[in-house]
């Protein structure tokens, strides 16, 4: 049997080929980064809170409430944003949103500016993995269903896989440390958009 790859090949050439797997790796990526994000709100803030002495262990659940609430919150008004402004514009600004709130929790000056973080954090990632699968969705040079498919696969493993990484490396070193380096990898969702290609319909 011909491999996959083989097969678009004869049916789209070569360069085709060349190109879904630049996109759908960069869309997947950027997925992974986004729930790698999102599991380490859900996992890890609590946590992160009480290490700082902010806050007693009964209310850790006090940052990821402000996380979810602002994630719900963007999440169902993120169609009338785009609408609004488009997606690239919402995506961008999102994802600065996200990286900057990631920097003020890292920095964890005081309770206040941690609360403020997370709901940074939250509104910022509401609308990043949907415009994403939209994205997916929308590109023209690989079968649509397969595409979603595969960046949702690569995507979701970063909320499996990326609060046992941050775990392991918060073990080595420290659970600031670790968050520090989930805020460097979020820097990749702003400066990679130049790369993805939005509609707005």
């Amino acid at each position: 049997m011909m491999p996959f790859s083989g097969v678009l090949a004869s049916r789209f050439g070569c360069r085709v080929v060349y190109s879904i797997a630049t996109l759908v790796i960069l869309l997947g990526f950027l997925c992974f980064v986004a729930y790698i994000m999102e599991g380490s709100m859900l996992d890890w803030s609590g946590i992160l809170l009480t290490s700082h002495s902010m806050i007693s262990s009964n209310q850790a659940g006090l940052g990821y409430t402000v996380f979810a609430v602002a994630m719900t919150t963007g999440r169902l008004l993120g169609d009338r944003i785009i609408s609004a402004f488009g997606r690239s514009r919402v995506f961008s600004f999102s994802a600065l949103i996200a990286s900057f709130g990631f920097t003020v929790v890292v920095l964890g000056a005081n309770l206040t500016s941690m609360m403020c973080g997370f709901f940074l954090i939250g509104a910022g990632l509401s609308n990043i993995v949907p415009i994403l699968f939209t994205a997916s969705g929308q590109q023209t040079v690989m079968p649509s269903a397969l595409a979603v498919a595969s960046v949702s696969t690569i995507g979701y493993s970063g909320i499996l896989l990326g609060p046992a990484l941050i775990g392991l490396l918060a073990q080595v070193t420290t659970l600031s440390f670790a968050f520090g380096i989930v805020t460097i990898l979020s820097f990749s969702l702003p400066l990679c958009v130049r790369f993805i290609s939005f509609s707005n319909k």
